[in-house]
């Protein structure tokens, strides 16, 4: 009896620690800023990236001048906002998304080459960054939430 008690304990331990060890998820960081720059250069170094290279180095060289010109405005006091607006509102931002999706996807084979499956789900350190690489399947969760805070809010304005 007691060989059965700890036969049937040291399965269901088994059994446990698989499970648990299957449900444990390795998260990494990384900041992405910080590497940005090197990732660029690795991906603009593909021939089949030239375009998108040439591009990326215009707009730059274009925002450079133009805070170099705002700053000279600023220096001799007449700086006029809505000139500089407008400069920044016809900005290329494809371009940047273009090359920064292009990075991205470096710094997935880059994570992927180095470290394989050992990490799941790799998060960003930088504000507003997010999810970078998972290998899970993450749920969105939103309409829930906002189903949820819509029945609040009509139980609230019953009252």
């Amino acid at each position: 009896m007691v060989a059965r008690i700890v036969a049937v304990m040291f399965l269901a331990n088994a059994a446990f620690n698989a499970f648990a060890q299957e449900a444990t998820v390795r998260v990494a960081k990384v900041d992405f800023r910080e590497i940005e720059p090197l990732l660029l250069e690795v991906a603009f170094a593909k021939p089949e990236n030239a375009e998108l290279k040439k591009s990326y180095e215009a707009s730059q060289q274009k925002q450079k001048e133009m805070m170099g010109r705002m700053l000279d405005a600023q220096k001799a006091g007449a700086f006029n906002p809505m000139e500089f607006a407008k400069d920044f509102a016809s900005k290329p931002w494809d371009t940047e998304k273009a090359a920064r999706n292009l990075a991205r996807g470096e710094l997935i084979a880059v994570i992927e080459e180095l470290y394989g499956d050992k990490y799941q789900l790799v998060i960003s350190e930088s504000l507003g960054e997010g999810i970078l690489y998972t290998k899970l399947t993450i749920p969105d969760v939103t309409p829930n939430v906002r189903q949820h805070l819509l029945k609040a809010k009509a139980s609230k304005e019953k009252l």
